[in-house]
């Protein structure tokens, strides 16, 4: 066997350290991973996953998201299952990927220095860890929105039909994961249209094949184009954690914070290091003279300059135009706009704050910066490892599916009104126990859910009730809560277990009919 290759095979510095980042990012990843219970959002796209194709196409259709996400998870979970480790391994490869595109993007954008330090960034953000270990379509949409601009920047910079095939493959499949994957591409559309207008060295790009690219786009997108239009309507009412509000112009601020994982600290050194990714100084005249004070002014004389105008804009046009334009649509038409919908927009926060570390000169000072970043990002990424954020439905209906008795009744009141974001079905596997969604909210109107809740448990000796989110009156203590179940529903039933899962507002009772 010829080894030859190993002792010929040399890594450069920026490369070992790209292995190193992309490890660092993997183990974040991993750590943790199935540890979580599944929650609502990430139950709703294992219930889509399960239908075949054509039945994922039509249900997407009447949602707020387009299917590609849930159609690639239908084949994942086919091969290796749908536990919570499997689920969110898929979610976790598309960020790790995202990774080593980022340092591709920076290095075409700035240098490899930019690209290297751009990949750390997002390898240690706490809100891209929590992003890749969740069954939700967010690291697909970074991947896809860093493709389509590798492709874009190289239809910039020389025209080729790969490239071509490459951006507008990579955007179709953006535009068909999430809505808000179209303000990548309107992004991108100012952007070569202000070359076009301002620059006096106009992209090698015509503006005839670019045309072609996005009337392919637009031709590709085209049988969706109803579905989106229905979504419009519908997405406030179908996600009730859009307020019914129109956002304010802070909703920029905090989206910012948000890229920045909700970290003060991060965020404001974010701001600062953005605004160092466009100025370059230069010690010019003097050196420092500790014996001499005379002359401080002259020993400290800098000269600084404005730079990088050009990619600076191409970056803030990626990083403000999917938050600017949903709060304008939000304003004038119906409110869209949450945070984590323009994630994809946060990677050209990280290629900024780089350029930013990359135009400090002092060594020192630079590898301080990072090391603070490095640190702050892994104490928060410890926290949210340490902390339950999801609710647990695995503790509370895995004690169900344990415990009951053949016949026992299982009803569970959600106060979201679907029944597919709560995941009975997955927890409670038992076929002899009869499982029930009751949709409202139980505490918000006791007499009228009297008759229902009778009519379900006529018939059961034992009955199971969990309460979810807002059916947890937080007025109330566990005696009232019992107390509301068994004189105010005129039950005649005795409770024999009670239990409130308090990290995530799940309330757990059992009733027996008394003799």
């Amino acid at each position: 066997m010829n080894l030859n290759w190993i002792t010929e095979t040399k890594f450069t510095r920026i490369e070992l350290v790209l292995v190193i980042t992309f490890l660092l990012g993997l183990f974040l990843r991993l750590y943790h991973l199935g540890t979580d219970s599944i929650w609502s959002d990430e139950w709703y796209s294992i219930w889509l996953a399960r239908h075949n194709v054509f039945d994922i196409v039509n249900l997407t259709s009447v949602d707020v998201h387009p299917p590609l996400y849930y159609l690639i998870l239908h084949y994942f979970i086919t091969v290796f299952g749908d536990t919570e480790l499997s689920t969110r391994l898929l979610s976790m490869v598309f960020g790790l990927c995202s990774i080593f595109m980022i340092y591709v993007v920076g290095s075409q954008i700035f240098n490899k220095e930019v690209g290297l330090l751009s990949s750390l960034l997002l390898a240690v953000s706490p809100v891209h860890i929590a992003f890749s270990q969740e069954v939700r379509m967010y690291t697909l949409i970074c991947l896809l929105a860093l493709l389509s601009m590798c492709f874009f920047l190289r239809l910039l910079e020389q025209y080729s039909l790969k490239a071509s095939l490459g951006y507008v493959l990579s955007s179709a499949l953006l535009i068909y994961s999430h809505v808000f994957g179209l303000f990548i591409i309107i992004a991108q559309n100012i952007y070569f249209l202000a070359q076009l207008i301002a620059v006096k060295e106009r992209p090698t790009l015509k503006f005839k094949i670019w045309i072609v690219l996005q009337g392919t786009l637009l031709s590709v997108y085209a049988l969706w184009v109803p579905n989106l239009i229905n979504q419009a309507f519908r997405i406030q009412q179908s996600l009730q954690h859009i307020p019914a509000e129109a956002p304010s112009i802070d909703a920029i601020s905090s989206s910012l914070l948000f890229f920045s994982s909700d970290i003060p600290l991060l965020f404001s050194i974010f701001l600062i290091l953005s605004l160092f990714s466009i100025i370059t100084y230069e010690k010019s005249l003097g050196r420092i003279d500790r014996k001499n004070s005379v002359k401080p002014i002259e020993n400290y004389r800098w000269h600084v300059r404005i730079s990088n105008l050009n990619p600076a804009f191409f970056l803030l046009t990626w990083l403000l135009t999917p938050i600017i334009l949903p709060l304008i649509i939000s304003n004038f038409f119906t409110p869209i706009y949450y945070p984590r919908f323009a994630i994809a927009a946060s990677l050209a926060l990280y290629i900024l704050v780089a350029k930013g570390i990359s135009n400090l000169h002092s060594q020192r000072i630079k590898r301080a910066v990072i090391l603070v970043i490095i640190i702050v990002s892994l104490v928060y990424a410890a926290n949210y490892y340490s902390t339950v954020y999801k609710p647990q439905f695995r503790e509370s209906l895995s004690y169900i599916n344990n415990n009951a008795k053949s016949g026992d009744l299982i009803l569970l009141f959600n106060p979201t009104h679907y029944q597919e974001i709560v995941p009975l079905d997955y927890y409670v596997k038992r076929t002899d126990v009869v499982k029930q969604i009751l949709p409202g909210s139980v505490l918000a109107d006791i007499n009228a859910h009297k008759g229902q809740l009778l009519a379900h448990t006529n018939g059961h000796d034992r009955v199971w009730i969990v309460l979810v989110g807002s059916n947890i009156d937080p007025s109330m203590n566990d005696e009232q809560t019992k107390q509301t179940f068994s004189e105010s529903y005129n039950l005649s039933y005795c409770k024999i277990y009670h239990s409130r899962f308090y990290a995530s507002d799940i309330q757990v009772l059992l009733f027996k009919r008394a003799n």
